[in-house]
């Protein structure tokens, strides 16, 4: 029995040991000192105005599912939507192109320190073909064929949805077009695999999903029992309200950061959009739908400010803050278009307001006093800076004419005089 006992070790201890060695030569294979790729980022979101027609398309393609369709891509909305990706996550570098024979793109990702290398570099071909064929896959030093990978990776998308929705969509691709400047791609009707996608039964929540759903539930029934006023109604007069719930919350025991985080998603969904709470968990209650505010909230007397706020807050607590940024930025540059609004450093303005407000009101060491200042005002001038004189309205060309591009001195300063504004602002200070 000893001696059983001390080979069922020794060959646990070699499993082991073999597992390490080959991450680490997996890791070594991988993991490069020099990216493969230095991408100039302004550049790429020069475009970014030439987005909205490609979030145009995407949106008609499940409106007419039912018939084929063709998708066209441009250079410059794929090169600004790699320019995206980078300013969601600084340390990400990348490049995508096109020619006659092949779409590719180039992935650097700058590494945490570690003893194997600074970069993992990652680059993918997409083939001209009748249907969809991928080229070479290279994670560093490994190379691996395109039909492997595109396997490999369907399977795992099939596996994750427990369905082959994922192989059969990609069935329904039947033809992809390349040239210099634009990708076509020819997609077959496919309205069978979104019945299919709707019917997936919904994963169970985690006992911790389940107690922040409840929690959300219940701000959102406080927000659906406030008399409402038939004109528009402040912003800050609800944020009083429901961190008042809070507070008193918070005083019978419930943690401070959780219930303010709670109480931020519940008025991002009444008085947002009602698609955040596909984030959280069923909120319909006995009615079936989720009652929202029936009449608008503003911030400075506007609108959009108020939805700009709530936006950029709820985005905040479902990811990172550098995400939120890079979303809001990203949409002031796409309405330099000659449709949209022009960029907006006030827009811009309520973003950073509302991640700044999502960042302190969760934070463990000030979610309780930041309830204690909230609590029952409705006061904007508490939370919100004024945003008087901050420009807006800038065409693509007025936007050139007198910033030049993105991270420019004259824009930055732009934004370091937003965050001042922030700064000053007695609730922030804390």
């Amino acid at each position: 029995m000893i001696k059983a006992s001390k080979w069922l070790v020794f060959g646990l201890g070699t499993t082991i040991l073999v597992m390490l060695m080959v991450a680490g030569l997996t890791l070594f294979l991988v993991v490069e000192d020099k990216p493969w790729v230095q991408e100039d980022l302004a550049g790429q979101l020069e475009h970014a105005d030439e987005v909205q027609p490609l979030l145009q398309q995407l949106t008609g393609l499940l409106k007419r599912s039912r018939y084929q369709q063709f998708v066209q891509l441009s250079r410059p909305q794929l090169q600004s939507l790699a320019g995206l990706a980078q300013r969601a996550a600084p340390k990400l570098q990348g490049q995508i192109g096109l020619s006659n024979e092949l779409g590719w793109m180039v992935w650097s990702y700058h590494l945490p320190g570690n003893p194997f290398g600074e970069y993992l570099n990652v680059s993918a071909e997409l083939l001209p073909s009748e249907g969809v064929k991928l080229g070479t896959l290279k994670i560093g030093g490994i190379s691996l064929p395109g039909e492997r990978a595109q396997a490999a990776l369907l399977w795992l998308l099939d596996w994750k949805l427990g369905e082959t929705l994922a192989s059969d969509f990609v069935q329904r691709i039947q033809q992809v077009h390349l040239s210099e400047d634009r990708m076509l791609v020819r997609v077959a009707p496919f309205d069978d695999l979104v019945a299919k996608l709707k019917a997936l039964p919904k994963s169970n929540l985690s006992e911790a999903d389940e107690l922040r759903r409840q929690r959300v539930q219940y701000y959102l029934a406080e927000l659906q029992q406030m008399p409402m006023p038939k004109s528009d109604i402040s912003l800050g007069i609800l944020l009083g309200h429901v961190f008042d719930k809070a507070r008193q919350r918070t005083q019978s025991g419930a943690v401070a950061s959780v219930e303010n985080e709670a109480a931020i998603m519940a008025l991002a969904i009444f008085a947002g959009s009602h698609r955040f709470s596909h984030f959280i968990g069923d909120l319909s209650g006995e009615s079936g739908k989720i009652q929202t505010i029936s009449t608008h909230t503003t911030l400075a007397q506007r609108r959009d400010l108020s939805l700009h706020f709530l936006y950029s807050a709820a985005i905040k607590l479902l990811s990172e803050q550098g995400i939120s940024i890079a979303i809001g930025e990203f949409k002031e540059l796409m309405d330099r278009a000659k449709k949209g609004s022009g960029f907006s450093f006030v827009d811009l303005a309520a973003d950073m307001t509302g991640i700044r407000f999502a960042e302190l009101a969760t934070h463990p060491a000030t979610a309780e006093n930041f309830q204690q200042m909230m609590a029952g005002l409705g006061n904007e001038a508490l939370f919100f800076p004024s945003v008087d004189g901050l420009p807006e309205g800038f065409d693509k060309q007025a936007f050139k004419q007198r910033y030049q591009q993105v991270d420019s001195q004259a824009y930055k300063a732009e934004l370091e005089e937003i965050q001042k504004r922030i700064d000053q602002l007695a609730l922030y200070q804390g």
